[in-house]
């Protein structure tokens, strides 16, 4: 017997060192990610810009239709005034959110968990994506886990305490008050903690508790009201139409009036458990079923944690519902359209759903044990290898979204006078990451729209055709249909960081993944326009691939001057045998060097020029010095003076 105890306790303090190894590895994922430092992309770049304002600007309506609680946006900026505005400074306040919030879970769990069932628990919570990665974005999404998971602790010290102190109460109270302040989640989650409250102090019976907790759950909701009206309900941004818009599908319908709109909770619920367990990684990004069937698992895992703790763990009754509290109220807010129910806005309920997940699968895997030990192990890898992958993965290389940084400073060392950058229709959302990494406004040089216009299509057209450099920043996939005309010119730089791209011809590799900007030579594929009309309209047909390549690349070289082509093709034996009178040399000459014919007054013009003794060559010298034929994208080539 005391053998078999002194086994236990060795597997004990075994199953211990594990989970703190896990811990481990959860910290330093979350730091990692951090060190990684991604470019801020569009939703963190638009209220960064926001931080240069004054603490009391910050209490006034935000640029950019931005909205956060007001002590996150303080605090940023009190590391920003410490160690200047970047994008580490910035993420301070997420990061120790983040690191807390791990903690925090760490420490609940402990009190309610075997050691298999910490475990298990703490490998869900490092490996959910979508909180490593939220956790570190410069928005308040990781202080709404963090307050979460702190009152879903609070729960469990009042669950475990046969007499509450006044302490506690004052702890919990005063963190109620500030968390609204930081979270804007917060007030979902204080709604869903005041019945848990008073249920438990009530039934202690303890007069001056239950006195205390009354009053601090008066306060939290006089609280909610102060900083609803006088900051939430006053700001234009929460009232923004395309913000709304954006996030539709997540406000329930009420009252319903289909049965689309009935169906809408059970959609929304997969939709969140989708969410949830995404991993966007290998044949998971390929196959959505999988995505599906994973979700699908978690759900169960979820609803069977329900049915164990209601029959076997009544004592912990509480953590249940605490978590359908928080449902219901999201749900409610989301029906009267304050607070969307879903992806992001959701983060917050996911600590709380993985503890109950926690639950069916401890119990789930213990039941599997009984008829096979090796069912459990095969179950276990099924939950864990699709989370895992991309975390292995992004230890090496951290998660990166939408990069900006390398893409601004490589521009700004190889531009040259006269460039142009081309916005994509796609990417005029994404200007703020360009604002702030590179001032307002981005340098768009010589553009003739101001920098924020919508290009279409004709419009790249015509910029191309009259410039000889244009840049395009980020990848072209998402319009490479629409933007064909880009690969009619020929792409001299891509730079990028991916290495399947070494098969492409001069790359030039940036610091980070998915910061791609092509250089388009348009100086080159206008000369091979130049010489395509000289053929044309000079010799009656189309040059050969190699004559149009050998022209092309003498001109671009130097080794041949534009006057040396034009004195070519407007003096060869085929054209001078076809053009007899001095009025069919000038249209000619027109069509050749401008590709058209001459208006009434420029046809005058140059036959009154030859009355006058001028000889032909004057004429092609003055249309190769005319500014219509400087801007058809050859004017950095010699021309004849």
């Amino acid at each position: 017997m005391i053998e078999k105890l002194k086994k236990l306790e060795i597997l004990r303090d075994k199953k211990t060192i594990l989970l703190y190894i896990i811990f481990s590895i959860g910290l330093i994922i979350l730091i990692r990610e951090y060190i990684g430092g991604r470019s801020l992309w569009v939703d963190e770049a638009m209220l960064a810009l926001n931080i240069k304002k004054s603490f009391g600007e910050l209490l006034l309506t935000l640029e950019n239709h931005q909205a956060a609680p007001i002590l996150f946006l303080y605090l940023s900026k009190i590391f920003t005034i410490i160690f200047g505005l970047s994008d580490y400074s910035l993420r301070i306040t997420p990061l120790l959110s983040g690191i807390g919030s791990l903690i925090l879970f760490l420490i609940t769990i402990k009190k309610i968990f075997d050691p298999n069932g910490r475990i298990l628990a703490l490998s869900l919570f490092i490996v959910t994506d979508r909180l490593i990665y939220y956790i570190n974005e410069f928005k308040q999404y990781s202080t709404e886990v963090f307050f979460a998971v702190l009152f879903f602790y609070f729960l469990v010290i009042l669950n475990e305490k046969s007499k509450i102190s006044l302490k506690i109460i004052l702890i919990i109270g005063f963190t109620g008050i500030i968390s609204v302040w930081f979270s804007f989640s917060a007030i979902i989650v204080i709604l869903a903690f005041i019945p848990l409250l008073l249920y438990r102090v009530i039934k202690q019976k303890q007069l001056s508790i239950i006195t205390s907790s009354s009053t601090f759950s008066a306060i939290w909701i006089l609280n909610i009201a102060v900083e609803y009206f006088l900051i939430y309900q006053k700001n234009p941004n929460f009232k923004f139409q395309p913000l709304l818009e954006y996030w539709t599908g997540s406000f329930m319908p009420f009252p319903p009036k289909s049965l689309g709109d009935i169906l809408w909770i059970p959609k929304n619920l997969k939709d969140f458990f989708i969410y949830m367990t995404n991993s966007n990684f290998l044949f998971a990004r390929e196959y959505p079923l999988i995505k599906e069937i994973f979700a699908y698992v978690f759900m169960g895992l979820f609803l069977y944690g329900i049915v164990y703790v209601l029959k076997f763990k009544k004592n912990q009754t509480y953590a249940v519902l605490f978590t359908i509290f928080l449902f219901t109220v999201s749900i409610a807010a989301s029906a009267v359209k304050k607070y969307p129910f879903g992806d992001r806005l959701a983060l917050f309920m996911i600590p709380a759903v993985l503890i109950i997940c926690t639950y069916g699968l401890t119990e789930l895997i213990r039941q599997m044990s009984k008829a096979n030990k090796i069912i459990p192990v095969i179950f276990l890898i099924l939950i864990f290898f699709l989370p895992v992958l991309p975390r292995i993965y992004h230890l090496a290389e951290p998660t990166y979204k939408s990069e900006i940084k390398s893409v601004i400073n490589y521009y700004k060392s190889n531009r040259k006078t006269g460039d142009k950058i081309f916005v994509k229709n796609h990417q005029v959302y994404y200007l703020p990451q360009w604002e702030f990494y590179a001032d307002k406004p981005f340098d768009f040089t010589d553009l003739e729209a101001d920098y924020t216009t919508v290009k279409t299509a004709e419009d790249l057209q015509q910029e191309l055709y009259g410039n000889s450099r244009v840049w395009a920043i980020g990848d072209m996939g998402p319009a490479k249909n629409k933007y064909k005309l880009l690969e009619t010119f020929k792409p001299i730089t891509l730079a990028s960081r991916w290495p399947f791209n070494f098969l492409k011809k001069k790359i030039e590799y940036l610091n980070h993944p998915n910061a791609v900007i092509y250089l388009y030579d348009c100086q080159y594929t206008n000369l091979e326009r130049l010489i395509m009309r000289f053929y044309t309209n000079g010799l009656g047909r189309l040059p050969e691939t190699e004559e149009l390549k050998n022209w092309a690349d003498s001109l671009k070289t130097g080794e041949k001057k534009i006057a040396d082509a034009a004195w070519f093709f407007l003096h060869n034996e085929y054209f001078l045998e076809n053009i007899k009178s001095d009025e069919s040399f000038i249209k000619a000459a027109y069509l050749i060097l401008l590709d058209r014919d001459p208006d009434e007054a420029g046809l005058h013009y140059w036959m009154e020029q030859l009355k006058d003794n001028q000889d032909r060559d004057y004429i092609i010298n003055g249309l190769m010095n005319s500014d219509e034929f400087k801007n058809t994208g050859i004017k950095n080539y010699e021309l004849p003076q």
